[in-house]
């Protein structure tokens, strides 16, 4: 890597978002249309609901953030960022129950801005009691992130070696780009259903009408993607468990 600077990085990096399309087809047209959805998918800004708007933006922010990290081929920050989203979903929901915005931090005597250490707690119990399906998928998502990406290990460490021994920028071996963008896109449907519903249930904000449908179409296409993967041969059986979740849900799942 000691050839390369920032410039010719950057170059790299925008040449395999360029190419995205051409290479990935539709498992990066479904993922990308999916994050497209959840920019504009409620409307009628409230100020009051600020709570929720800051968590949210975090939720599109990180979505993007994670999409470009996986065609970059930057898995530990693709997943280390979605872990992040996940907290601020289940914030974002929860602030629609809890309307103190002071429950959520504040500042201290000496002006700096400090959090509620307990409310992330609060908000997945919150979750679990009234939407369990969607915190069993939550936190089933995180528990991998945790086990796998969450801290350094070796197989995530080699991953930054070429076959020289050469410490390369890009992950030079791994998971398939395309399951990471299936998954992705199976997170993103998640979020997309579960804060509907919340939304739904507290008439809070509004959710476009069009929005749903889309929703749906883009969730069952999203389906259709991993069993495709699922049927691809040489998969990775490991991989092959995780899209079959995508396209089942979990077992024994709770309907809400």
């Amino acid at each position: 890597m000691q050839d390369e600077n920032i410039k010719k990085l950057s170059d790299k990096e925008n040449k395999m978002v360029k190419e995205a399309h051409k290479k990935h087809g539709n498992v990066f047209d479904n993922t990308n249309s999916l994050i497209s959805l959840i920019e504009d998918f409620v409307y009628e800004v409230d100020q009051e609901k600020w709570v929720f708007y800051s968590f949210l933006s975090q939720v599109q922010k990180g979505l993007y953030l994670v999409l470009l990290s996986i065609l970059r081929k930057h898995g530990v920050q693709s997943y280390l960022m979605t872990r992040h989203i996940l907290e601020s979903a289940c914030l974002a929901c929860y602030s629609l129950y809890e309307k103190d915005s002071d429950k959520f931090g504040g500042t201290d005597t000496r002006g700096y801005y400090k959090d509620n250490e307990n409310v992330k707690k609060q908000a997945y119990k919150w979750l679990e009691q009234n939407y369990k399906s969607y915190s069993d998928k939550i936190e089933n998502i995180k528990k991998g992130i945790n086990k796998s990406f969450a801290h350094s290990n070796i197989g995530n460490a080699q991953r930054s070696l070429n076959s020289n021994l050469k410490t390369t920028f890009f992950d030079e071996c791994g998971v398939d780009d395309e399951f990471r963008l299936c998954y992705l896109g199976y997170i993103t449907g998640v979020l997309l259903e579960l804060f509907v519903k919340v939304i739904k249930d507290s008439d809070a904000v509004k959710v476009r009408e069009d929005s749903e449908p889309k929703i749906r179409e883009l969730v069952a296409e999203s389906k259709n993607i991993s069993q495709e993967l699922i049927n691809r041969q040489g998969i990775n059986p490991l991989i092959s468990e995780v899209l079959k979740e995508c396209r089942e849900g979990k077992k024994g799942e709770q309907k809400n």
